[in-house]
């Protein structure tokens, strides 16, 4: 299980441990527990894909890692960015990477960025090739998001409603051991000895 669903129970149980009697015995308490502590992963939000083209004069020295140059020139950037529909979980589970070309995958979107020796504008041939590496290296990401929400829709289905209930009967069951010790006059926690 990946450290993020074992880190969502972790914090289950702080809250739990955290709970005043009556929350503990309030009969609404799974529900709320299942609500607040599911794991729900964004997506790429393809409704908000920002695409940009630019212009850049270039000398050698000023090219970006892989870019070779001879001599000063024109060239042309395409930048494709999609934001994620949410942000949360995004650093957990994928690796942030920052590229001059190529993909860079942040905390709030995703670019792709790639040089070109040809102009973009008004060439609908480069700009579909550019559009088809974009989208492509972009499926890659969206494959690692589709498996994480597949293991957290299990982990909402069959993990979470079990852990809770256990979780919260071992809570109430460690109250009752401790007032059961507190009401015999021990100490709150066992010793060696008991």
């Amino acid at each position: 299980m990946h450290y993020l669903f074992e880190r969502r129970l972790n914090m289950l149980e702080v809250a739990l441990h955290g709970l005043s009697d009556a929350a503990l015995a309030d009969p609404g308490l799974p529900e709320n527990l299942q609500r607040d502590y599911a794991i729900h992963i964004p997506e790429l939000d393809t409704h908000k894909v920002k695409e940009e083209h630019s212009k850049k004069e270039l000398v050698p020295n000023e090219t970006p890692e892989g870019f070779h140059l001879r001599k000063k020139g024109t060239f042309y950037v395409f930048t494709y960015t999609v934001p994620y529909t949410s942000k949360e979980f995004i650093t957990d589970i994928l690796p942030m990477r920052s590229c001059d070309e190529g993909l860079s995958i942040g905390a709030d979107n995703v670019v792709y960025r790639e040089w070109d020796h040809e102009p973009i504008e008004g060439n609908t041939r480069e700009l579909l090739r550019l559009r088809a590496n974009a989208e492509k290296a972009l499926a890659d990401v969206q494959l690692t998001l589709d498996e994480y929400a597949a293991n957290a829709l299990e982990f909402n289905q069959l993990v979470l409603p079990v852990a809770i209930i256990e979780k919260i009967q071992a809570e109430r069951l460690l109250r009752f051991e401790l007032e059961a010790r507190r009401a015999e006059g021990k100490p709150s926690f066992a010793s060696k000895e008991d």
